[in-house]
């Protein structure tokens, strides 16, 4: 069990420590950039924030309840620019909206309410010479014959651009739906994986390499109703294919049933290490995904969380996972698997950042959730730490971080008061490259 012990956090304490023990004193981080303020988001919609036109998109749901952008641009001198996306109001983070940038330059906006109603929207984005965006008007999605949660864009130039909306819909599953003119209009309603039926949804993050491949990351159930695994598979070439490669079956469609989940790689078996949800997906500079996690070891409690990295390795042909950190307590009951979050950098798989109430290296409680970056020598067998927040006065939680290379990245993070997900105050903060 992880030993707490109440810690007084000042000015002058070392705060780099490495995995092993020893430790090095560094100079306390710069103060984070506030982009926006009053919003939040949950992590299983994607990309939520993205660098288009020069101009950094963020995506929230504001405290009023509306889906929402920020574009802030570092290079030119102008206020950021704020703009309410969505045109119904539900106060709930999970209606953050997902953004891909399109051939043109213009950058696409989904977004759906939570199991709210039986369709998803969408606008777009268009930039002019001074940076300035204009939106257009808000479509809406035939009725998909299910309620719909999330969205997560993806464009594959393979594919001749062909767009992939992934998002909760069919029988509480997985559900997809494709663009080939740009999101201009859709194909039907997609049943993507299946887990059984009715409340026993899969929980999946996905990530992809923008030319031909779609990986995804997922459990069978909620942690809270199920012993939850975790399982991978990516959709490649028209196929649906274990970790491997090995082809599992076609891509789902009209005549095509949906991929049974537990016929993905077994990354996670929780009957012998708790209960586990999924968190981030990236790339290695070889194209192999890496994971990050959380797992609880006290089962339904969530009062000793761990965050778990595991990595494909083509030459052996397996996954290497391990547990790389203390992730603290739940941030709230009733949701007792909901961690302060961890992400992966995408230009470098090396580096994660996590968000926990005590030290990730002692399990020592600290008196807010604050944003560690760790740093990997050994392909995540052992981890240098560094605390982003010394001298937090509120929460930090679920950082992200955006893809575009080292050139384009922000450090994204919320902080403030979040008492669950439908009651938040917060302020979304970070630091650019």
């Amino acid at each position: 069990m992880m030993h707490k012990a109440l810690t007084c956090f000042c000015s002058a304490l070392i705060l780099f420590l490495s995995i092993s023990g020893c430790t090095t004193k560094i100079p306390e981080p710069k103060e984070p950039i506030v982009f926006a303020k009053h919003g939040a988001w949950t992590w299983f919609n994607d990309e939520r924030a993205i660098f288009a036109n020069g101009s950094l998109f963020i995506g929230y749901v504001d405290t009023a309840g509306y889906s929402t952008v920020t574009i802030y641009s570092p290079d030119k001198e102008q206020d950021p620019q704020t703009f309410r996306l969505g045109t119904l109001k539900e106060i709930d983070d999970h209606n953050n909206p997902a953004f891909v940038q399109l051939e043109n330059g213009s950058v696409l906006a989904t977004y759906a309410l939570h199991h709210t109603e039986p369709y998803w929207y969408w606008r777009f984005g268009e930039t002019d010479d001074s940076g300035n965006v204009s939106w257009s008007e808000e479509y809406k999605s035939d009725d998909m014959g299910a309620r719909i949660t999330y969205n997560n864009l993806f464009r594959l130039d393979d594919e001749n651009g062909k767009i992939y909306n992934f998002f909760r819909g069919t029988n509480f599953d997985p559900s997809f739906m494709v663009s080939e003119d740009e999101g201009q209009s859709w194909s039907s309603i997609q049943h993507f994986i299946s887990s059984g039926g009715q409340w026993t949804r899969p929980y999946v993050k996905y990530a992809s390499n923008g030319t031909n491949r779609i990986d995804i990351f997922f459990t069978q159930a909620h942690p809270r109703d199920a012993e939850t695994n975790i399982y991978h598979a990516f959709y490649q070439n028209g196929t649906i294919r274990k970790s491997d490669g090995t082809v599992i079956q076609a891509l789902p469609g009209k005549e095509i049933p949906p991929v049974p989940v537990n016929t993905g790689t077994l990354i996670y078996d929780a009957s012998t290490k708790g209960r586990a949800w999924v968190w981030d997906l990236e790339y290695t500079e070889d194209n192999d995904p890496v994971a990050v996690f959380v797992t609880a070891t006290d089962s339904t409690t969530g009062n000793d969380l761990r965050y778990h990295y595991a990595r494909w390795d083509n030459a052996s042909n397996s996954w290497t996972e391990n547990e790389i950190a203390f992730a603290g307590t739940h941030l709230y009951d009733g949701e007792n698997h909901y961690a302060g979050g961890i992400t992966i950098d995408p230009s470098d798989p090396n580096i994660i950042y996590t968000s926990s109430d005590v030290h990730p290296v002692t399990g020592d409680t600290t008196s807010h959730y604050q944003i560690y970056k760790a740093i990997s020598n050994d392909k995540g067998a052992n981890w240098k730490w560094t605390s982003l927040t010394p001298n937090a006065t509120e929460d930090n939680i679920r950082p992200f971080v955006t893809r575009g290379g080292k050139e384009h990245r922000a450090v994204l993070w919320l902080r403030g008061r979040y008492t669950k997900y439908t009651d938040f105050d917060l302020d979304i903060v970070g630091f650019l490259n």
